[in-house]
């Protein structure tokens, strides 16, 4: 029974022997075993996909898959597109070149090396410093991202007091008043000497927003009185 079973045994371990043409065992395996590879004598200078980034440190196994030793040995007919390995998150709406975007360093999108400017949207100010994620919230598609200020800035427009930007019906195009290229929120761009009927001169040039609108900017009165009312009776 025994001598039964070795025979079993050795024709199994004949029946998946393997020879790859132009190479020897010993160009990738070692005398440690032939259990699954972690680390290889082979070099990958001679193929042609080089190892770069995080694909320098992947096992042989992460790429050259299979059941059989066959399988894991049919090295030509490994395909060297991205998503042949990599599950797609944007589902091909963006192509199945990976490196459009991305590098072989990390998926992070701080390094991403996509050019925005190509879009209808170029990134000016604090919009250059932002994650993707940040404006995209579905990464499957990016060409359906609006690209008006309140899609993306809603709750600041809601959280701002100073005025209430919803009780004083501003504008929800932020560019009306706020600069992208200077500190967030920071400074207004607004020019009340154009954009109103109220040019502001003398001491009204320095005067703060909030000093004559309380709360409230369309329909503000242009009267002295209006704001000046505690100095007169003074």
């Amino acid at each position: 029974m025994k001598n039964i079973l070795f025979m079993i045994f050795l024709g199994v371990l004949y029946g998946q022997e393997l020879t790859v043409p132009g190479y020897e065992c010993g160009d990738c395996h070692g005398t440690g075993g032939w259990d699954e590879l972690e680390l290889s004598n082979f070099s990958h200078v001679n193929t042609n996909f080089q190892l770069e980034g995080t694909h320098d440190i992947a096992n042989c196994s992460d790429c050259h898959k299979g059941s059989t030793i066959r399988e894991k040995h049919s090295f030509g007919d490994v395909s060297t597109s991205c998503n042949s390995c990599h599950l797609d998150i944007h589902k091909n709406y963006l192509g199945g070149q990976c490196s459009q975007c991305h590098t072989s360093k990390s998926w992070i999108v701080e390094q991403r090396i996509f050019n925005h400017e190509e879009t209808r949207f170029s990134l000016m100010g604090a919009h250059r410093f932002v994650n993707c994620s940040d404006c995209h919230d579905d990464l499957t598609r990016f060409d359906v991202t609006p690209s008006d200020c309140y899609s993306c800035h809603r709750s600041n427009y809601d959280k701002a007091e100073n005025p209430s930007h919803f009780l004083a019906r501003i504008s929800t195009d932020c560019q009306e008043c706020h600069d992208v290229q200077g500190s967030p929120w920071g400074a207004s761009s607004f020019n009340h000497d154009v954009q109103t009927l109220w040019p502001l001169t003398g001491a009204h040039n320095g005067a703060e927003c909030a000093g004559c609108h309380q709360g409230i900017f369309l329909g503000t009165p242009d009267d002295c009185w209006y704001c000046h009312q505690q100095d007169y009776e003074a």
